[in-house]
């Protein structure tokens, strides 16, 4: 069996703010040589709801490849404040974990993994780079500013905030930095193989959104739907198996 190795690093994104990151690598020698970095969603940590990006993670090292898992500005240990976290931000980030695996991991091909808004942020980085091999999208959030600007856009007029349901704080930077940004363009934009995992269930981010980004994308993506599955699969461990299951059948099957 093969053990895993883990290293925490802080990656700078500006010359005063860091990202807080997690390595986790098989302690043997791996002729498969892949990266897998994670993109975690609104409002948790680089582990995602449930931690079940760990539970991903250790499966993969299991299978000979790298990890890399890290919380978004303003979110787990890195820098910032959730407030004043944007889209642009997020963006930021990304790119600077993804120069940091290319820089640290050459010759190896690099597959992003995002879940929710996380899946929309790898959309957006990805479109403008070209050196990563596949996307995983997990209950992939689109149609950003019509559905935040409706979940939080009343209160923000009102007062210029709000809080989320676990007390963070969001502002009206968050909702404007996500206005005319089309999540469906952008995966179209990726031109690599992109697999899109949704439960027909989500009462948060309905299949409707991965529904249209595969019609728009059809020729680099691929839609899996999971029967009764919720947001993130949370609480539901059939579901969560068999969605892990499938993503990685689809990777394996092309590397």
């Amino acid at each position: 069996m093969i053990e895993c190795k883990k290293r925490h690093m802080r990656i700078e994104v500006s010359h005063y703010e860091a990202v807080h990151t997690l390595i986790m690598s098989p302690d043997v020698p791996s002729p498969l040589r892949l990266v897998f970095v994670f993109s975690h969603g609104f409002s948790v940590d680089g582990t995602e709801s449930a931690r079940h990006f760990l539970d991903i993670a250790n499966r993969i090292v299991e299978h000979g490849a790298h990890v890399v898992l890290f919380d978004y500005r303003g979110s787990g240990y890195s820098d910032g404040l959730f407030e004043d976290m944007t889209l642009e931000s997020e963006i930021a980030d990304l790119n600077s974990i993804l120069d940091f695996v290319s820089a640290h991991f050459p010759g190896h091909r690099v597959i992003v993994w995002g879940e929710s808004l996380g899946a929309a942020v790898v959309a957006h980085t990805l479109a403008a780079r070209s050196d990563a091999f596949l996307a995983l999208m997990w209950s992939l959030s689109a149609d950003l500013y019509q559905r935040y600007n409706y979940r939080f856009g009343k209160e923000i007029d009102e007062q210029g905030y709000t809080y989320t349901d676990n007390g963070l704080k969001v502002k009206r930077i968050f909702l404007d930095s996500l206005k005319n940004r089309d999540t469906y363009a952008a995966i179209k934009s990726m031109h690599i193989p992109c697999l899109l995992v949704h439960g027909n269930a989500d009462p948060v981010a309905s299949i409707d959104l991965s529904r249209t980004a595969h019609r728009i994308a059809s020729e680099n993506t691929t839609l899996m739907e999971i029967r009764d599955g919720n947001h993130g699969f949370e609480g539901q461990p059939q579901q969560f198996s068999e969605a892990l299951h499938l993503s990685l059948e689809w990777v394996f099957a092309r590397v």
